[in-house]
């Protein structure tokens, strides 16, 4: 796991919050609510995702890779990019898990994206549960892009 950074370890402690909160919220009947605590993660794994810039920490400005990234404290720019895509795809498993009940197909999808089988709700117990060094498959696109005609 490693050097956990302020924003990270915030990652972490939402999706380890959320799954209980959406147990509440569905065991009183408030869909709208579970949602909105799941849309947190989506929410917060955006901020990520927008703020260490993944693909910039490997891609210099002028499109070589470069591996530019600081680092980070993480000794290369490659460990660093392996740790940010980690986070991300512990909150997508967190993700894939918790919309199982209202969006089955999305979440299918998702565990597809990270080679992982049926929704394990129990697995959200743990926030590193990946495991290190999962290899993943090519992914594909989950939502299908409305385009208006011209």
């Amino acid at each position: 796991v490693g050097n956990l950074r302020a924003e990270d370890e915030a990652l972490v402690a939402l999706c380890r919050a959320v799954p209980g909160r959406v147990r509440t919220h569905l065991n009183r009947f408030e869909f709208h609510l579970a949602l909105g605590a799941i849309w947190e993660i989506v929410s917060a794994a955006n901020k990520l995702m927008d703020e260490q810039k993944p693909g910039a920490v490997l891609i210099g400005v002028d499109g070589s890779c470069a591996a530019v990234g600081s680092g980070g404290g993480f000794g290369s720019a490659e460990a660093e990019f392996q740790h940010i895509m980690r986070l991300l795809c512990e909150a997508l498993r967190y993700l894939a898990n918790l919309l199982e009940p209202f969006m089955p197909e999305a979440a299918s999808t998702f565990r597809q994206h990270l080679g992982l089988g049926a929704a394990d709700l129990a697995s959200v117990n743990e926030f590193f549960g990946l495991g290190e060094g999962r290899q993943v498959p090519a992914p594909h696109g989950v939502c299908m892009r409305i385009e208006k005609a011209a």
